[in-house]
């Protein structure tokens, strides 16, 4: 069994790799579960819905883009434009 953190990073590369197939309005928890061969139950321990999956997403992102600040030459500009690009 995956480690929590290791469970909600499965789900969010399900949701990514769904999304570039189909809008993400048409993406249900039942995609998301069956694209990564996890099930619903593990997907409602984690998150409530894909709105709180795609927040949890993205602040783990974004947190980790602006851990990167200040080491080796990244400034807060190169951290916007990667986060853009998201």
């Amino acid at each position: 069994m995956p480690k929590v953190g290791d469970t909600k990073q499965i789900l969010a590369d399900s949701l990514c790799k769904l999304a570039e197939l189909k809008s993400v309005n048409d993406i249900t928890v039942l995609d998301i579960v069956n694209n990564c061969g996890l099930t619903a139950p593990t997907f409602y321990n984690h998150f409530r819905n894909k709105h709180d999956l795609i927040t949890w997403y993205y602040i783990e992102m974004w947190s980790k883009i602006l851990d990167k600040i200040g080491k080796e030459g990244y400034e807060w500009r190169d951290a916007l434009h990667e986060g853009l690009r998201l």
